[in-house]
């Protein structure tokens, strides 16, 4: 859908969405670096993101881009990184899990 629509927009290539990660760590194995490693590539797509939307609405500002277009594109976007984001926030909720589940455990053992 992309593609047809950045014709739509006059061939603008800034108005290509970002890349998402595409590589989300598991939280049941990943080491703590692979976590950081990860979280770092998310706050950048974020980033990227934000980025993107700001170019979007400049290029429908300058009506290189139609308003249902504009609207479309922009809630593509928003959705795909809610979408990307809530795999990400459900890993680290189960990676934290994990290793709360370490610390009681390796207390238990001392006590």
């Amino acid at each position: 859908m992309f593609v047809r629509l950045r014709l739509n927009a006059g061939g603008d290539s800034s108005c290509l969405p970002p890349p998402a990660p595409t590589h989300v760590p598991d939280g049941r194995t990943a080491e703590e670096a692979e976590m950081i490693t990860a979280m770092f590539r998310f706050r950048k797509y974020n980033r990227d993101v934000e980025s993107y939307l700001k170019r979007l609405e400049q290029a429908a500002r300058a009506r290189r881009i139609s308003p249902p277009i504009h609207t479309q594109m922009h809630n593509d976007m928003v959705d795909t990184l809610r979408r990307v984001v809530e795999q990400f926030n459900f890993q680290v909720r189960t990676y934290k899990a994990r290793e709360a589940l370490g610390r009681r455990s390796a207390r238990a053992q001392r006590h």
